[in-house]
């Protein structure tokens, strides 16, 4: 385990102004780190693909937002015992490697997955009960693109104690993409941290959104999706995601952009799509 003040100079690189992310933040993200070292070693990968936000910091940019909880999909048929019993292998290997202690506080079984609350003890040295971290697992999901196999980013010269060259299997770029798409589409759902990642890909031309309208209405239409119009989901959910852009992003990033620039383009980008979305229906 590296020492706190490793977590503090990553801290102060990272600071600008009065701004700053907080240091347990930045315990969290190494601990996750080590977490998904540990599934990479145990052989826990081929039976998953790691995906959402957190993938695209560990696998894709380094210097992406901070996230705090990991999510995959199960790509084989596997209990909520079987995950628990591997998860116990990960931690073995963790604390052997490491020195982190993780135990598992809870777990619930949700209509299509688990969930796992992990404690941990990492370097900042609070007690076990102080540091959780949420283990999102998909059971059935439908992936329009096949899971690729990527390599964990060291992102930081400070996190001195981990091997380099682990690979997991995880969403590719379109596929993570299209996940978040629907999640917008999703009339219960407000979470920011879905129209900043769709904006980053999309700002930063990652990938081609032309051609995935139809992995949009396939995946939609599998998840009982009616209302494909995303524009008009944005203008609904307006007003939520700008309450919440602050409280629910700040802490994961110096420079977070303004909530109307990001919600103007991300419009602006969508729209051509969107267009091309609706006037197919839900006919494939």
């Amino acid at each position: 385990m590296i020492e706190s003040r490793n977590l503090y100079r990553i801290q102060s690189g990272l600071t600008k102004g009065n701004k700053t992310i907080p240091i347990k933040t930045i315990e969290k993200d190494y601990v996750l780190s080590w977490i998904l070292i540990g599934i990479a070693m145990s052989g826990m990968q081929d039976v998953m693909s790691f995906k959402g936000g957190t993938a695209l910091k560990k696998v894709y940019f380094h210097d992406y937002r901070f996230s705090e909880d990991l999510d995959f999909t199960l790509l084989n048929s596997l209990s909520i015992d079987d995950i628990t019993g591997m998860l116990e292998s990960v931690y073995s290997i963790v604390l052997d490697a490491s020195n982190i202690k993780l135990i598992l506080s809870s777990k619930e079984i949700y209509a299509n997955g688990y969930t796992f609350f992990v404690n941990f003890s990492g370097p900042l040295g609070a007690d076990i009960t102080r540091g959780e971290i949420k283990i999102d697992f998909t059971i059935n999901e439908k992936l329009i693109n096949r899971p690729v196999v990527k390599t964990l980013l060291r992102e930081y010269d400070e996190y001195t104690d981990m091997p380099e060259g682990d690979k997991l299997k995880v969403y590719p770029l379109a596929e993570i993409f299209i996940e978040k798409y629907i999640s917008i589409l999703d009339k219960s759902r407000n979470e920011p941290r879905d129209i900043y990642d769709l904006w980053y890909l999309v700002s930063n031309e990652c990938v081609e959104i032309a051609f995935l309208g139809r992995g949009i209405k396939e995946k939609g239409m599998y998840k009982g999706l009616k209302n494909f119009d995303i524009i008009e989901m944005l203008d609904r959910k307006e007003n939520n995601y700008n309450k919440l852009w602050d409280a629910r992003l700040s802490n994961h990033m110096i420079n977070l952009p303004y909530f109307n620039k990001v919600y103007r383009e991300l419009k602006k980008y969508l729209k051509p799509l969107n267009k091309l979305i609706m006037a197919q229906g839900l006919n494939l």
